[in-house]
């Protein structure tokens, strides 16, 4: 079966007792009102979510996290099935969260030489070389290619700074039918200090590439992630002692996870040159990472009553969710003269079961009879969870915390 046939049977048969909650409520006779609840709350909500970022290491394409962080708006209500003391009690919650996060940084270009590929490159070829001597500084670089639609394309660049107060930096772009190469060389006799730079780029990939002596130019590096999304939570607890302090629940739980991802490198390569400002190039990859995943949940609730005007409730909760995911990257080369060069990335589908789990303590005040006031955090796990790789969806395990206040009214 297919990951889009499992999502909607998943969505159907979490949805349903969701639906049938009024057709319960309203068919159980004489409930007890003054024990039913509605409340609302609101956290602060942060994670690390990993996916695949555009780098000048090796390999080009990484695994790196980024902290994410945002707000959880939950509701949730609830009503006893029976007048008996020990009645089990039906309760729903829904959430809705948005989390964000962005790092950034600009470094000289370390790596020497350094190369970054995306896709499956069109045949080609890229020579750079970087001399320094006592003389001075030379630099060349060679670019050609042909693009997937058969247009060939090719650049011989070259520059030479004598000793002393000498530097030349220049670029040329060669535009074919369905991409462009790239070829740019600084040189610099005082230092002295040469680079070479060289790419191209169409619909199949790209390939870009550099190599400096003693010269190296400057790199911005970015990366972003959103998540949002949505669960819905039907439980049936029932208490085990009398005086409530403990209670086991048992019920079923749905999310509905969309995730935005990008990354990024622009390269300033002038480093002072004069002559021929080069533009800043790019590389930038973006993606997306949808998830739904439903199952059975089984938790156990404790509340301690110290001498203070509060009570102490824990939960803690362990289920198995079956997931389907999907997960979409592209690339882009950005260029002077010719813009941005996209390259399609591939779509990766997966599904299966994952493991969750969760811990959570409140702090609870009761304001006035009928209404209670939250303090409460809480760290929620999920085991083997699917996450996009560049080369498709791997498993690995994820913290969410959050900290939130909630007030609720009983009656």
């Amino acid at each position: 079966m297919g990951a889009h046939t499992d999502s909607t049977v998943l969505k159907r048969v979490l949805f349903l007792p969701c639906l049938l909650a009024p057709v319960a409520f309203l068919a159980t006779p004489g409930f007890a009102q003054e024990q039913s609840f509605v409340g609302g709350q609101f956290d602060l909500d942060w994670q690390q979510f990993s996916f695949p970022v555009t780098t000048v290491g090796t390999p080009s394409d990484a695994q790196q996290r980024l902290t994410a962080f945002g707000t959880e708006a939950r509701l949730s209500a609830g009503m006893p099935l029976s007048k008996q003391p020990d009645a089990f009690t039906f309760s729903w919650t829904g959430t809705w969260f948005d989390l964000s996060g962005h790092s950034s940084s600009t470094s000289a270009i370390t790596n020497n030489p350094f190369v970054i590929s995306a896709g499956s490159p069109s045949s080609g070829n890229i020579n750079l070389e970087a001399l320094t001597d006592g003389s001075g500084a030379a630099a060349t670089s060679d670019v050609s290619f042909v693009d997937s639609a058969g247009a060939p394309a090719a650049i011989y660049s070259s520059a030479f700074s004598p000793t002393g107060p000498n530097s030349v930096s220049q670029y040329a772009v060669s535009p074919t039918a369905l991409g462009a190469a790239f070829a740019a060389v600084v040189t610099n006799g005082s230092t002295p200090g040469a680079a070479a730079y060289g790419g191209y780029a169409d619909n199949n990939g790209l390939l870009f590439g550099g190599v400096n002596e003693s010269d190296p130019g400057t790199i911005h590096s970015w990366r972003f992630v959103r998540v949002t999304g949505y669960t819905q939570s039907v439980w049936l607890s029932k208490p085990l002692s009398a005086d409530d302090s403990f209670a086991i629940k048992i019920g079923a739980t749905y999310l509905n996870s969309r995730e935005r991802f990008g990354s990024g490198v622009t390269f300033d390569l002038n480093n002072g040159g004069a002559g021929t400002a080069i533009p800043p190039i790019g590389v930038a990859e973006s993606g997306s990472f949808d998830t739904e995943s439903g199952g059975p949940m089984l938790g156990l609730q404790a509340r301690l009553r110290p001498q203070a005007p509060f009570f102490i409730e824990t939960s803690a909760t362990t289920g198995i969710s079956y997931f389907g995911a999907k997960s979409t990257t592209h690339h882009s080369f950005i260029l002077p003269a010719v813009g941005s060069i996209d390259v399609p990335g591939g779509t990766q589908h997966d599904n299966g079961m994952m493991g969750l789990a969760g811990l959570d303590v409140s702090f609870v005040f009761p304001l006035k009879q009928q209404i209670e006031l939250r303090l409460l955090g809480g760290v929620h796990a999920s085991l083997w969870a699917p996450r996009p790789t560049s080369t498709g969806i791997d498993r690995t395990t994820s913290l969410r915390y959050n900290l939130g206040v909630s007030l609720a009214a009983r009656f």
